[in-house]
């Protein structure tokens, strides 16, 4: 808890030197600061997933648990969705770049660094070919 505590203050510190900047929430003290900090924290992390969310959703099941409400969801419930989420963002990711990537005719490096691999025999019979 200790090692996430000093990026988090070091943030709010940060954040106090500038508090009225964005406009929206008032940030008048350290408390304040250090929970827009991690809200900040938690959209980058939400953004830089690409998952698709209701923001009003997500902030209310925040609240449930953060004020002790009965969450909507069992434990079992959420961790299975999770999990699946995961697992879509993880394909997602893994499939980006095989979609992205096209043929390519092989670059003169290119065409040394595997010619240098091969023995010398094939090397010699594919000096025309390859």
């Amino acid at each position: 808890m200790k090692s996430l505590a000093t990026p988090i203050l070091a943030s709010a510190c940060t954040l106090l030197a500038a508090c009225n900047a964005g406009g929206g929430t008032s940030l008048s003290d350290v408390k304040d600061s250090t929970s827009y900090a991690i809200g900040m924290n938690m959209g980058t992390g939400l953004k830089r997933s690409q998952a698709e969310v209701d923001l009003a959703t997500l902030i209310q099941g925040l609240t449930d648990i953060v004020e002790e409400r009965e969450p909507r969801l069992s434990p079992q419930d959420a961790d299975v969705l999770l999990r699946e989420l995961t697992a879509k963002l993880e394909t997602d990711a893994a499939a980006w770049p095989r979609a992205a990537r096209t043929k390519r005719k092989a670059t003169p490096i290119a065409r040394r660094t595997r010619l240098a691999k091969m023995s010398r025999r094939r090397r010699a019979a594919c000096s025309t070919k390859c």
